[in-house]
């Protein structure tokens, strides 16, 4: 870390306090919502891709 910086034990409390809390989770939704509205587009989604694993199966089943 630069010399400038509080100790690495300081920062890395901080960050994991932040992290515990939800704030980086709530800057990214913010932020996204953000930059849609600059790209001229509403702050929420309008649709949503939902992707299913395949299941795969055998015909060769005994009872």
């Amino acid at each position: 870390m630069p010399h400038d910086f509080p100790p690495h034990g300081t920062v890395y409390a901080h960050h994991a306090t932040w992290r515990d809390e939800g704030i980086f989770v709530h800057l990214n939704y913010n932020l996204t919502g953000l930059a849609r509205v600059k790209e001229g587009r509403k702050p929420e989604p309008t649709a949503c891709i939902i992707d299913t694993q395949s299941v795969k199966t055998s015909t060769d089943v005994s009872p």
